[in-house]
């Protein structure tokens, strides 16, 4: 089931893949309820299934959330990927209280504050979905700290996660309009991107040039703005020629330059 709401999720379809997700959660849930109750030799005890909790019947997603009192990293996992599908669909106060449930489990299973992966990702989606909410100064926080826990986990390496995360951070900084802190996160994205690809151009450089461009034009700095956008757009020109943004940095860049003409 978990895999089936992943494949839907992927495909857009996000009422199948909450449907398959919710199967996966109710049968981990109830496996793991039968083997916590044993008897004094640690046994497992014979539960009658009338006694089994029904989640998939819950009310609403939010009472769902508030039945769920066994804690394993699958559980955590269909929370998450619950929250996921929420923040598709747009509810984002449903996704912020799934992903706030799922780093409590996590924070009570680890212990606050571990440095583990499922951590960061729900940071990450955490921050994004602030992002959404225009909460931009909870994003940039959600943002440090899995930035945080990734350099801890990695003990000093760059990883494409730490460089996404740099990235989020710089898009964030950019919206609370603290453009150098922006800036600063846009180009140590851009060095571990070009350090990991070895040289050689990707999305994941474009996506950040866009963004870096972006910061410099809301910054007032049309030069450089117009320097960002141009090396966004040849490597979307080569790498993804229907990338909807080439037209919107083709329209920027014709219209810019258009107008530097006339003002001289």
């Amino acid at each position: 089931y978990f895999s089936l709401g992943n494949a839907y999720l992927a495909l857009g379809r996000h009422d199948e893949a909450e449907g398959n997700y919710l199967q996966a959660l109710q049968i981990e849930y109830n496996t793991t309820s039968v083997v916590h109750l044993t008897d004094y030799y640690g046994n497992p005890l014979p539960v009658d299934n009338d006694d089994k909790v029904d989640l998939i019947g819950a009310a609403s997603p939010e009472q769902r959330l508030s039945m769920i009192t066994n804690i394993t990293p699958d559980i955590i996992t269909c929370i998450l990927s619950l929250g996921n599908v929420y923040l598709e669909k747009k509810q984002y106060r449903r996704a912020e209280a799934y992903y706030n449930k799922s780093r409590q489990f996590i924070d009570e299973l680890y212990g606050k504050g571990a440095a583990v992966l499922s951590a960061a990702a729900i940071l990450n989606n955490q921050g994004g979905n602030y992002s959404n909410m225009e909460r931009y100064s909870d994003a940039n926080q959600c943002y440090t700290e899995a930035l945080a826990i990734y350099r801890k986990m990695t003990t000093g390496d760059d990883t494409v996660d730490i460089a996404k995360t740099l990235n989020n951070l710089g898009v964030s900084y950019s919206e609370m309009k603290r453009y150098s802190d922006a800036d600063q996160r846009y180009t140590e994205a851009l060095a571990i991107y070009r350090k990991l690809s070895q040289g050689d151009d990707s999305l994941d450089i474009a996506n950040t040039l866009y963004n870096q461009g972006k910061n410099y034009r809301d910054a007032g700095d049309e030069g450089k703005a117009r320097q960002k956008y141009r090396e966004a757009l040849n490597i979307f020109k080569r790498l993804d020629p229907d990338n909807p943004r080439i037209a919107h940095l083709q329209n920027y860049l014709f219209h810019s330059v258009m107008s530097e003409i006339v003002s001289r």
